[in-house]
């Protein structure tokens, strides 16, 4: 061949390499099992920092198991005694923040306790006790952490936002309401929450709250009675969920809900909201860096949970693809790995969206919990890397291939 055209050659093969690159929504990922034994009792105890996974489910007992992305477990954290119970939990950058309390003590003078556990040098550490109030059981619903930032939700006698900052700052509430507070994200020096509206019309708004200002901002458009109030931010892009019919009352006095979900993005240097796709079925949204994960849900009146499946939306190219089929809820999304639970409904799942899946350098057996490495039935085997040897040597093939016809046709 001529020169120029080893050159044509060459450039095919870099092109097909980089749409595999910037595109891993559509390229291969990995499914690991992490559990085959996990009890109806998990939901809403798992988080995931993008490398580790960990969950607490209170049939296996007073412990926090962690596992690497790879399925293993890695290690079993404790809680203070056999007579604790969580209530929160978060993972972020190598670190565990949670809350117990003890149930051995009446309701009424419960103390709940938050804790940091680093992976790193197993060391753990109290960092905040709710402050007693005779007769009003205080709960730490929800904790939310990054970059040494650490929000709790406290539900005794109303809803609060405290915010503290390791290792030297004192709590600070910067929220309060004695109406619902539906969901709760950080990134970075930015918090957000969605909650009944402030000024008591009806329906519910997403706050966006900027810690070294102290300033509280309102996504104007969030002010709705068809917004759901759940959200999650990464960078300066806030994603939250609006249904598509709003709630009525019928004259004869039945009550029909929202329904439907309208997934919208929010930058926070524009100011712009967008919409990014809309079905009949309801969805909480979770974003990380350039992507957001939904599930699209068929219509259903009923209570029950059925199959869907997980849209990737890609923020630079404004696409959406299909993930993942058959899966009952997602669980979290961080860095490059969306937790997620599906069939059979004792299990959860980590996908690696780029399916290049980290390796626990140790772990410790743990009796009752599979740490086999296992894929779902319906992928096929999947390459650690998007790119690899393998994904060159495909792309050389389909530019020589490419070339030949190419000049056949001239």
């Amino acid at each position: 061949m001529r020169l120029f055209e080893i050159i044509q050659v060459f450039l095919i093969t870099i092109l097909i390499a980089c749409i595999v690159i910037i595109i891993p929504c559509e390229a291969a990922s990995s499914d690991i099992r992490i559990s085959q034994q996990v009890p109806d009792t998990i939901s809403g105890r798992i988080s995931t920092d993008g490398t580790f996974i960990i969950f607490q489910s209170d049939s296996l007992g007073p412990e926090i198991y962690v596992y690497s992305s790879d399925g293993i477990l890695f290690e079993k954290i404790p809680l203070s005694t056999d007579t604790s119970e969580l209530e929160s939990l978060e993972l972020s950058e190598g670190t565990i923040y949670y809350s117990e309390y003890d149930i051995s003590e009446p309701w009424y003078s419960r103390n709940q306790t938050v804790y940091t556990y680093t992976l790193s040098t197993k060391e753990r550490q109290k960092v905040f006790t709710i402050p007693f109030v005779p007769n009003v059981q205080q709960k730490i619903t929800r904790i939310v952490a990054d970059g040494g930032n650490i929000v709790f939700q406290n539900e005794g006698g109303g809803n609060s936002l405290v915010l503290q900052t390791l290792p030297t700052k004192t709590p600070k509430v910067i929220f309060n309401s004695h109406d619902w507070i539906y969901d709760l994200a950080i990134d970075g020096d930015r918090i957000v929450w969605g909650c009944e509206r402030t000024d008591k019309e009806p329906g519910r708004e997403i706050h966006v709250y900027t810690i070294p200002t102290g300033t509280d901002y309102i996504i104007p458009e969030s002010k709705s009675d068809r917004t759901y109030g759940t959200v999650d931010i990464s960078g300066n892009k806030v994603t939250w969920t609006m249904a598509l019919h709003a709630p009525y009352l019928e004259e004869d006095g039945d009550y029909h809900g929202m329904r439907g979900s309208d997934i919208r993005i929010t930058d926070l240097d524009t100011h712009i909201t967008q919409s990014v796709e809309k079905n009949e079925g309801y969805s909480k949204s979770f974003i990380s860096g350039n992507y957001i994960v939904y599930l699209k849900r068929p219509a259903n009146d009923s209570n029950e949970i059925v199959p869907a499946t997980i849209r990737c939306y890609n923020i630079l190219t404004e696409t959406a693809s299909d993930l993942k089929n058959n899966v009952l809820n997602i669980d979290d999304f961080k860095g490059d790995l969306l937790i997620w639970s599906g069939e059979p409904r004792l299990s959860f799942f980590a996908t690696s969206l780029s399916g290049n899946v980290p390796v626990a350098t140790s772990s410790v057996s743990a009796p009752g919990i599979s740490e086999n490495r296992e894929t779902m039935p319906q992928n096929s085997p999947n390459p650690a890397s998007p790119i690899n040897p393998m994904i060159i040597a495909s792309s050389l093939t389909i530019g020589i291939a490419g070339y030949f016809i190419f000049n056949k046709r001239r």
